[in-house]
C-alpha cells in the first residue's frame, strides 16, 4: 500500500446502562458530522458481542491535520463532554498509524 500513512483511532467505550440511548444519539450525530469532514475517511461503531455495555468506535483519517480538525468539531466536542455522564469508565483511546511495509 503506497502513499501517505493513514491515521486511525480505536476508542473503547464502557456505557452506563441508563445512558446508552443518550450516548448512541450523540454517537450518531458525530457520525453524520464526520461524513462531512474531508479528512475523515471512515467512521464505524461496533457492539461488543460478549459485553453489551462495551462499544468500539473506529475512525480513520487522511493525516494528522484531519485528526485535529475532527477533534475540534462541534460534534466531537459535544460527544466528549457527555462522557462523564454516559460512561461507566474513562474511554480507552488507541491512536494507530498505518504500518509501512516493504520499505
Amino acid at each position: 500500500m503506497g502513499g501517505a500513512p493513514l491515521i486511525a483511532k480505536m476508542v473503547l467505550l464502557t456505557v452506563r446502562d441508563d445512558r446508552r440511548n443518550e450516548l448512541l444519539a450523540l454517537l450518531e450525530a458525530t457520525r453524520v458530522a464526520s461524513t462531512r469532514e474531508p479528512g475523515t475517511l471512515q467512521w464505524q461503531l461496533h457492539d461488543d458481542s460478549d459485553d453489551p455495555t462495551t462499544l468500539a468506535l473506529y475512525e480513520s483519517f487522511l493525516n494528522e491535520n484531519a485528526v485535529e480538525e475532527h477533534d475540534r468539531s462541534a460534534a466531537a466536542i459535544a460527544l466528549v463532554a457527555a462522557f462523564d455522564d454516559c460512561l461507566a469508565a474513562p474511554p480507552i483511546v488507541h491512536l494507530l498509524h498505518t504500518r509501512q511495509t516493504g520499505t
